[in-house]
């Protein structure tokens, strides 16, 4: 659109209903530990009244018609989507101008929000915790798997900062600096309006400029910091709490690409192929584990691949060995035909599967939004995964899992209750009889 909004629009007759997603460029990756979790909490007050509606008639506007709504906040996108009839298309439409951009943020809601985020986060139990967990963030202790190893895959990049944000944090952001994050970055020139369902898209495209044509564009904000380059030496990660029972819990990888590169349709291949392996071996012949995961996560300029179970902690080396085997014989090409085209056919089958309504096809849609220029094509992911050949596959195994570019992260208790009991025990059993003999005699000297 004139004012830089980019509007998307997939036709789908004869299903009845309509999608609409709202993407804004913005999340958890432009804050710091100052002002972590602001995106997600204004998030929240978008829906909490604008110049015409008050909270209870946002919420009546679309579940009078029967529809539903909901906000998400990611590290790199803020989302809000309704889904509706088709012939309420025009109301959808209405309804994501006026709190995408006509939001009031009433200061009694940003003082309500700022409690209901705090019950998001475990209320009073949460809050003990979570300051127990900062201070040990301000000490050095690592509690936290993922957030250390991203911190180290990804230096300077703030993709370890928690979206939903820290207390100390939460507990501080003013109202003022909610308003400044909400004229910065909720623009149209930094949006993609998609709507996916049974209406013409030239409908979609004419009812698009009627409700959002008349905001103007705004100066983009900067990108948020792209990460350093990878640490160039292997990350190993050990986190070890007190825990019931000898659990353990092991992540293996690599640091690889995100959402632009060609190499994550590859990379997808290799994790259901991997995952199938170990699901054979360590679950299906060995009864090891109760499940094992394999996959790419990606931002828009990077992404790290993550090979994770949890078993009985007397496995650890078992399962370790195992995993890296069946890793090696993939970078060596030790895989068939056979497997590599049963790979392709569950990536897509699945994907069918997943995309049954207009909403899920429209949150599909929703990664490419983050980072798609007006004039790009949306990739067509079954069509790069068909053409992965086992080349491509050998290659993204042996290019990103390098020694130099990989981590491994393990969680092993300190101690578990088993172990705090019979050393409890072994105390008592030591001071019962020593606080006896001093009792006695202080009676008799």
């Amino acid at each position: 659109m004139p004012n830089g909004l980019q509007v998307w629009a997939k036709e789908r007759p004869g299903t009845g209903t309509i999608a609409a997603v709202l993407v804004v460029r913005v999340g958890a990756r432009v804050e710091d530990r100052a002002t972590s979790g602001l995106s997600h909490f204004l998030e929240h007050l978008l829906f909490d009244g604008t110049e015409r509606w008050d909270e209870s008639e946002i919420r009546q506007v679309i579940e009078r018609i029967g529809g539903f709504f909901n906000g998400w906040t990611g590290y790199e996108g803020t989302g809000y989507e309704v889904e509706v009839e088709a012939k309420h298309l025009s109301t959808a439409l209405d309804w994501l101008a006026e709190i995408a951009f006509r939001s009031t943020l009433p200061p009694d809601k940003v003082r309500k929000e700022r409690n209901i985020l705090f019950q998001e986060k475990g209320g009073r139990l949460g809050a003990i915790l979570n300051f127990f967990l900062d201070l040990c963030d301000r000490l050095g202790i690592v509690y936290n798997m993922r957030r250390e190893v991203v911190r180290r895959l990804f230096p300077g990049s703030r993709l370890e900062e928690s979206i939903i944000g820290r207390d100390r944090s939460l507990s501080r952001i003013t109202r003022q600096q909610l308003w400044e994050h909400y004229r910065r970055y909720y623009i149209p020139n930094n949006m993609v309006l998609i709507v996916v369902g049974d209406v013409p898209s030239a409908k979609v495209f004419a009812e698009a400029e009627r409700y959002f044509g008349g905001f103007p564009a705004g100066e983009l904000p900067a990108p948020p910091p792209a990460p350093g380059p990878p640490p160039g030496r292997f990350i190993n990660v050990r986190v070890r709490w007190p825990y019931w029972i000898d659990r353990a819990l092991v992540r293996l990888g690599a640091r690889t690409v995100g959402l632009r590169d060609k190499d994550r349709y590859p990379l997808a291949v290799l994790g259901w192929m991997l995952a199938d392996r170990l699901w054979t071996e360590l679950r299906e012949e060995k009864g090891l584990v109760y499940g094992v995961g394999a996959y790419n996560h990606e931002y828009t300029d990077g992404g790290y691949f993550t090979v994770e179970t949890d078993f009985d902690g007397a496995q650890l080396e078992t399962i370790v060995t195992s995993i890296k085997r069946e890793l090696d014989d993939l970078k060596e090409g030790r895989f068939d035909d056979e497997s590599l085209a049963r790979a392709k056919e569950v990536l897509r089958g699945r994907t069918l599967l997943s995309l049954d309504s207009n909403y899920e096809l429209a949150a599909m849609f929703t990664e490419p939004a983050l980072y798609l220029g007006p004039d790009e094509p949306v990739p067509d992911h079954f069509a790069e995964i068909e053409a992965g050949t086992r080349e491509d596959v050998q290659r993204v195994a042996q290019t990103y899992f390098r020694q130099e570019n990989s981590y491994q992260a393990l969680f092993r208790p300190a101690f578990t209750l088993r172990e705090a009991l019979i050393g409890g025990g072994a105390a008592v059993a030591v001071a019962v009889p020593l606080l006896f003999w001093m009792w006695r005699r202080r009676r008799h000297p």
